[in-house]
């Protein structure tokens, strides 16, 4: 069913993460890990305006729930990893195929691990 969703431009991935983040940060526990499902592309009303408000606003939220805990980024048939590189760093997935997700999830997750 992910693959059958469509951009709609209301994604505020920035809300998204931080909102995700006060809930994460509640759990007491030694590592913790966010998995962010995205096309890449925050596109949401309150992002309009200045160029890049989106992917600035989420890429401030990352950098913030980074301070307690892992976040990566998991990008479905898009070709925007310079955005999500902007956004994530290098803890983003990029795919293709919805069968190579838990092959790229767990090569991910194995790699933040072995940090």
């Amino acid at each position: 069913r992910l693959l059958g969703i469509s951009a709609r431009r209301n994604n505020a991935d920035g809300y998204s993460v931080r909102y995700a983040g006060k809930i994460l940060k509640k759990f007491d526990c030694e590592h913790k890990l966010m998995l962010v499902l995205s096309d890449g592309q925050p596109a949401a009303r309150l992002y309009r305006g200045a160029k890049n408000v989106g992917i600035k606003d989420t890429s401030q939220a990352i950098k913030e729930v980074k301070k307690f805990a892992d976040v990566v980024g998991v990008a479905i048939q898009t070709n925007d990893s310079e955005i999500l590189h902007t956004m994530y760093g290098e803890d983003f997935i990029k795919i293709d195929e919805l069968s190579q997700l838990t092959k790229a999830i767990c090569k991910k997750i194995r790699t933040i691990v072995n940090r």
